[in-house]
């Protein structure tokens, strides 16, 4: 339903409703027959216009009285009713989905909590966790990686030694290329040279 068609729907809908709050009649009168308030909202059906401008949102209530004061009243008694309906409805519809919403956050919450404890049992059943809560693979891989890199700094620290003893006995200088061979250090670049192969 558009908008006018919603406002004139409420209006009609609500008009005993609108009528009292205006001080125009009151509802459940015993003086006023059946027949008597059918016609009045049939009178105030046909006074009531109520328009959409345009292309736009914008809605135009109008109501035929040679009181303009009461029309005027009318008119801002019912736009200003169907705003309060309508805030009503929106503040209902929010309402639920926020109680909607809180229960699933719940509910989830509820999961995740079970799913860590499954979790933290699962790695003490298995040893997978130390004192200080790290997984053991992945300290042995940080051990590792450890090892690894000074490995490869003593490797070209002894690369190194070896190319500056090769371009020395390159330049003839063969003593001391013979003295760096004999020497404790180059024995103990041999020896972890071995281990790491």
């Amino acid at each position: 339903k558009s908008a006018f068609q919603q406002i004139s729907a409420f209006a009609k809908a609500q008009l005993h409703i609108l009528m009292a709050r205006m001080g125009l009649a009151e509802p459940g009168d015993a003086n006023a027959g059946d027949r008597t308030q059918e016609s009045v909202v049939n009178v105030f059906e046909q006074k009531l216009d109520v328009e959409r401008v345009g292309l736009t949102y914008v809605i135009t209530i109008t109501f035929w009285s040679q009181d303009a004061g009461k029309a005027a009243r009318i008119v801002n008694t019912i736009a200003a009713s169907y705003l309060d309906q309508q805030r009503d409805m929106k503040s209902r519809a929010t309402d639920q989905a926020n109680a909607l919403l809180k229960t699933r956050v719940e509910e989830l919450r509820g999961q995740v909590n079970s799913a860590e404890r499954a979790v933290a049992d699962y790695k003490g059943k298995h040893g997978l966790l130390n004192t200080v809560g790290a997984n053991m693979t992945e300290q042995e891989m940080s051990a590792l990686n450890t090892q690894l890199a000074t490995a490869q700094a003593e490797e070209a620290d002894a690369q190194g030694k070896y190319s500056a003893a090769l371009s020395q006995s390159r330049r003839g200088g063969s003593d001391a290329v013979g003295a760096v061979a004999a020497s404790g250090t180059m024995a103990q670049l041999r020896a972890q040279q071995a281990e790491v192969s």
